[in-house]
Protein backbone atom coordinates (compact mmCIF):
# COMPACT_ATOMS: atom_id res chain seq x y z
CA UNK A 1 0.00 0.00 0.00
CA UNK A 2 2.77 2.83 0.66
CA UNK A 3 4.03 2.11 -2.55
CA UNK A 4 0.79 2.88 -4.56
CA UNK A 5 1.01 5.98 -2.09
CA UNK A 6 4.44 6.88 -2.87
CA UNK A 7 4.04 6.47 -6.91
CA UNK A 8 0.96 8.56 -6.65
CA UNK A 9 2.10 11.32 -4.87
CA UNK A 10 5.45 11.17 -7.05
CA UNK A 11 3.10 11.36 -10.36
CA UNK A 12 0.74 14.17 -8.73
CA UNK A 13 3.91 16.15 -7.84
CA UNK A 14 5.84 15.76 -11.31
CA UNK A 15 1.90 17.01 -13.10
CA UNK A 16 2.34 19.72 -11.03
CA UNK A 17 5.83 20.50 -12.18
CA UNK A 18 5.13 20.10 -15.47
CA UNK A 19 2.11 23.07 -14.84
CA UNK A 20 4.31 24.88 -13.62
CA UNK A 21 7.09 24.92 -16.75
CA UNK A 22 4.73 24.37 -19.41
CA UNK A 23 2.60 27.49 -18.50
CA UNK A 24 4.88 30.48 -20.23
CA UNK A 25 5.84 28.33 -23.18
CA UNK A 26 2.57 26.84 -23.93
CA UNK A 27 -0.20 28.65 -22.19
CA UNK A 28 -2.13 28.13 -18.97
CA UNK A 29 -4.80 25.30 -20.68
CA UNK A 30 -2.55 23.56 -22.81
CA UNK A 31 -0.29 23.17 -19.58
CA UNK A 32 -3.36 22.47 -17.46
CA UNK A 33 -4.58 19.52 -19.71
CA UNK A 34 -0.81 18.28 -19.95
CA UNK A 35 -0.73 18.05 -16.11
CA UNK A 36 -4.01 16.74 -15.42
CA UNK A 37 -2.76 13.39 -18.15
CA UNK A 38 0.03 12.76 -14.83
CA UNK A 39 -3.01 13.02 -12.48
CA UNK A 40 -4.95 10.48 -14.52
CA UNK A 41 -1.99 8.14 -14.35
CA UNK A 42 -1.59 8.57 -10.77
CA UNK A 43 -5.52 7.62 -10.48
CA UNK A 44 -5.07 5.10 -12.30
CA UNK A 45 -2.28 3.31 -10.29
CA UNK A 46 -5.60 2.37 -7.42
CA UNK A 47 -6.97 0.19 -10.75
CA UNK A 48 -4.41 -2.32 -10.92
CA UNK A 49 -4.27 -5.18 -9.07
CA UNK A 50 -2.74 -5.77 -4.82
CA UNK A 51 -0.22 -8.21 -6.25
CA UNK A 52 1.68 -6.22 -8.59
CA UNK A 53 3.09 -3.72 -6.13
CA UNK A 54 4.30 -6.74 -3.57
CA UNK A 55 7.38 -8.90 -4.08
CA UNK A 56 7.40 -12.71 -4.59
CA UNK A 57 3.93 -13.12 -5.99
CA UNK A 58 3.05 -14.86 -8.70
CA UNK A 59 0.76 -13.02 -10.86
CA UNK A 60 -1.70 -15.21 -12.95
CA UNK A 61 -2.19 -14.23 -16.88
CA UNK A 62 -5.03 -11.55 -16.21
CA UNK A 63 -3.15 -9.42 -13.60
CA UNK A 64 0.31 -9.25 -16.08
CA UNK A 65 -2.34 -8.40 -19.25
CA UNK A 66 -3.67 -5.58 -16.93
CA UNK A 67 -0.22 -4.54 -16.09
CA UNK A 68 1.36 -4.39 -19.39
CA UNK A 69 -1.68 -2.47 -21.00
CA UNK A 70 -1.45 -0.10 -18.05
CA UNK A 71 2.09 0.02 -18.94
CA UNK A 72 2.09 0.59 -22.66
CA UNK A 73 -0.87 2.88 -22.90
CA UNK A 74 0.94 5.10 -20.28
CA UNK A 75 4.28 5.14 -22.39
CA UNK A 76 2.66 5.61 -25.20
CA UNK A 77 0.74 8.69 -24.20
CA UNK A 78 3.99 9.90 -22.74
CA UNK A 79 5.69 9.45 -25.49
CA UNK A 80 3.14 10.97 -27.89
CA UNK A 81 3.87 14.13 -26.09
CA UNK A 82 6.74 14.21 -25.81
CA UNK A 83 7.07 13.78 -29.63
CA UNK A 84 4.33 16.31 -30.20
CA UNK A 85 6.12 18.75 -27.79
CA UNK A 86 9.90 18.02 -28.82
CA UNK A 87 9.67 17.82 -33.10
CA UNK A 88 8.70 20.52 -34.86
CA UNK A 89 5.44 20.75 -36.57
CA UNK A 90 5.44 19.47 -40.16
CA UNK A 91 7.32 16.62 -38.65
CA UNK A 92 5.51 15.46 -35.66
CA UNK A 93 2.93 13.32 -37.31
CA UNK A 94 5.46 11.52 -39.84
CA UNK A 95 7.47 10.92 -36.24
CA UNK A 96 4.29 9.30 -34.18
CA UNK A 97 2.87 7.32 -37.51
CA UNK A 98 6.78 5.37 -38.19
CA UNK A 99 6.72 5.10 -34.22
CA UNK A 100 3.09 3.44 -34.49
CA UNK A 101 4.14 1.47 -37.43
CA UNK A 102 7.09 0.27 -35.97
CA UNK A 103 5.48 -0.79 -32.76
CA UNK A 104 2.20 -2.41 -34.66
CA UNK A 105 5.18 -4.71 -36.84
CA UNK A 106 7.30 -5.27 -33.81
CA UNK A 107 4.08 -6.68 -31.86
CA UNK A 108 2.82 -9.05 -34.69
CA UNK A 109 6.10 -10.55 -35.68
CA UNK A 110 6.86 -11.79 -31.72
CA UNK A 111 6.95 -14.91 -31.52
Amino acid sequence: MTVRIVVTLVLIAVGIGVMYALQDTYGGLTAALVGSLFFLFALAVWTLPVASFQRGNKLDPMQKRVIGAFLGIGLGMFGGLAVAALVPRPFNWIVLGAVALGVTIWWFRRP
